[in-house]
């Protein structure tokens, strides 16, 4: 186990077809199965086939939503048409029945002003979350949409979502999907490292002889890895 101060990116192994039955209302549980990509890869959508038939990653390196979950900062990536949207919508509504604070929001809604943006959720949740010690799950899809309005949209809509965050940024998992081709994985992970850090916590930092260095709250929530 270690304690990582940057996001992670994740390639995924999305299926070609619906995410829904023909009538549109049930939800097929896909199970969806993730691999972990270096933080400065390009990978483009061409990429996908080629590198899922030479098994990138390997098995081992696959994760599924309960390990993702337990990440502060994920950047999903998967190819057009995948689900995405749809896929972190039920994600999102899932967390919300097991009494968990979970909101979803589309990028280019957010460059505006997050209060008037909740797609899944509503601003008295995220008030009250905020006067809360407790975790809270944020989804912001997608990238490319957002940069479709417009190239600075997206990082507009981060810098907005910081804002609002403000010093509870170290409680909030954060994921934000994109198509690989529309993800610039140095510039967008400089952005988001530099708008929504996280606290790298070490056992000496958390205690030592004079007493506690860093606070309780921010221990139990500093990032978790594999």
């Amino acid at each position: 186990m270690h304690y990582l101060p940057v996001p992670f990116s994740f390639m995924t192994t999305w299926p070609r077809y619906l995410l829904k039955s023909k009538t549109m209302e049930t939800y097929i549980q896909l199970n969806r199965s993730f691999r972990l990509l270096p933080k400065d890869h390009e990978f483009n959508e061409g990429e996908f086939e080629i590198a899922q038939s030479l098994g990138f990653g390997g098995e081992a390196d696959k994760q599924g939503w309960d390990q993702l979950l337990d990440l502060y900062r994920v950047i999903i990536l998967a190819e057009a048409g995948a689900g995405k949207t749809e896929e972190i919508q039920q994600i999102t509504t899932k967390l919300r029945s097991e009494n968990e604070y979970a909101f979803f929001f589309r990028l280019e809604s957010l460059s505006g002003s997050l209060r008037t943006s909740f797609e899944i959720g509503n601003e008295q949740e995220f008030d009250v979350w905020l006067s809360s010690n407790k975790d809270a799950w944020f989804f912001l899809d997608s990238v490319d949409e957002a940069r479709l309005k417009s190239f600075r949209n997206f990082e507009e809509a981060i810098r907005s979502f910081a804002a609002e965050l403000s010093d509870n940024k170290q409680r909030a998992h954060i994921y934000i999907t994109s198509r690989p081709s529309e993800w610039r994985p140095k510039a967008d992970l400089s952005l988001i490292k530099g708008q929504l850090p996280l606290v790298e916590v070490t056992p000496a930092e958390v205690s030592d002889e004079d007493g506690p260095t860093l606070n309780q709250h921010a221990a139990q929530n500093s990032v978790k890895g594999v």
